[in-house]
């Protein structure tokens, strides 16, 4: 497996963050299902892309209140970092 070797850091409202780490809509109303799979659609076509939380995972994170970036709203927020293979830079280091 490629070293996953640069990341994106993004502000997502916990309520997405179900349907991202486990494939479950079930929280989401449609509106919301169809924003999040846009907001998401460019991001996971990077190579080896893998969402995952900055410090620790669910529960041990704290939330902060800001604007999170697929609604543009105000909720509750966790910082996750998207991981991916930058080929630009694997090529430069072999």
């Amino acid at each position: 497996m490629p070293l996953l070797n640069d990341y994106y850091e993004l502000t997502l409202a916990a309520h997405y963050l179900p349907a991202l780490f486990n494939a479950d809509y079930t929280g989401l109303d449609d509106k919301e299902a169809a924003d999040l799979d846009a907001f998401m659609r460019d991001y996971w076509k990077l190579p080896d892309a893998t969402l995952d939380f900055t410090d620790a995972h669910y529960g041990r994170q704290e939330t902060q209140f800001a604007v999170d970036e697929v609604s543009g709203l105000h909720a509750d927020c966790y910082t996750c970092r998207l991981y991916f293979t930058n080929k630009e830079l694997d090529n430069a280091t072999n």
